[in-house]
């Protein structure tokens, strides 16, 4: 649904893309079409970016609690991790 959902930037690499959508340019009409058709601000604010901080914000914090764990180092040895 649309809190698990956002826009990327990364038009590289890709072999075609939707007539009319070249590239971040377009983001606007997408958005337009979007609210058109149903979707709400509070749903295009997610879209567009809130979704992706609210996730990044959440790495943030598990990673700042994980920051002074010590690697098991029986799990990398029994993944052959060199010693």
């Amino acid at each position: 649904g649309v809190d698990h959902v956002g826009l990327g930037g990364d038009f590289d690499g890709v072999d075609a893309l939707p007539d009319g959508i070249s590239g971040v340019d377009a983001y606007p009409r997408i958005l337009a079409a979007l609210m058109a058709n149903g979707w709400t601000e509070a749903d295009i604010r997610k879209l567009a970016g809130e979704n992706v901080l609210r996730v990044m914000r959440a790495v943030e914090t598990i990673a700042t609690g994980k920051s002074a764990d010590r690697p098991d180092l029986a799990v990398l040895a029994s993944e052959g991790a060199p010693e």
